[in-house]
Parts: C-alpha cells; structure tokens; sequence
C-alpha cells in the first residue's frame, strides 16, 4: 500500500514575502474522514529577532473564524537561525470538523515558503486526488 493512497498532500497557502507583521490563514480543510492533518510551512529567511509562528485553528463551520487547537502552535523565535527549516503542526482527531492554518511573524521580519496540508487517515484508501495536485507518480518496485 502507498502513502499516497492514505493522504491527501494540497497547497493551503502561497509563499509569503518578507514582513515582520504576518497574519494569514491557510485555505480551510474539511476532516470529515481523516484522521489528523499535518501543517508544514517552511522558513525562507529571517532576521536574527525574527519571531516565526504556525497555528492550527478549528472550527464548527466551513469558515476561517474559529480558535488555535491547545498545543497547535510551532514557533521560532531567530529568523537567521531557523532558515531553511520547517514549521510543523500534526493534529491528530481534532474536535472540530474544519481546521486551518495560520502563519504570523512578528519582532523582526520572515520570509516564509508556500504551506502544504497533509491530510491523513489510518484506514486503507483510495482518496481521491485532491484539486491542488498537478500531478502525482506512484510506483511500486523498479
């Protein structure tokens, strides 16, 4: 069985150009039959105060309204340092249907990468291909 057949990998929210006063939310995701969700934002650049954060939220309704998932949070607090590293978020069963990211800087400025939502659920699939893959190449052996 392939990952690819337990998941769904989608683009939740474009690159984010270099600012200390980011505030934005990810596309917001449905968890109707997953299991958990994976956040992943990388940290381009930064300044040396650089204050770097990931949230999750959740949320009764389809709507970007709703409040941070206790212990949904990743932070980097030295932008220089932190370059070229990620920020992750996994929340596994959240109790809310609808979950979304949120991406701040603060202190000093960041640059932060484009974020992707990783999808999962334990029991086999298939899901069907997510509207943000351009393609996908799974294989199995050589």
């Amino acid at each position: 069985m392939q990952l690819t057949n337990n998941i769904n990998i989608e683009y939740a929210l474009a690159a984010i150009a270099s600012a200390n006063n980011t505030d934005e939310d990810t596309t917001v995701f449905d968890m109707s039959g997953f299991d958990g969700a994976v956040f992943i934002t990388p940290v381009v650049t930064g300044g040396a105060t650089g204050v770097a954060t990931l949230n999750v939220k959740g949320h009764t309704a389809n709507a970007a309204a709703g409040s941070t998932i206790t212990g949904a949070t990743a932070t980097i607090t030295d932008g220089a340092t932190y370059a070229g590293k990620n920020l992750i978020v996994d929340v596994y069963k959240p109790l809310k249907r609808y979950i979304y990211g949120n991406v701040t800087s603060g202190t000093d400025v960041i640059t932060f990468g484009a974020t992707q939502c990783i999808r999962y659920k334990g029991k086999m699939g298939p899901l069907a291909d997510p509207s943000t893959l351009a393609d996908l190449a799974a294989v199995i052996g050589s």
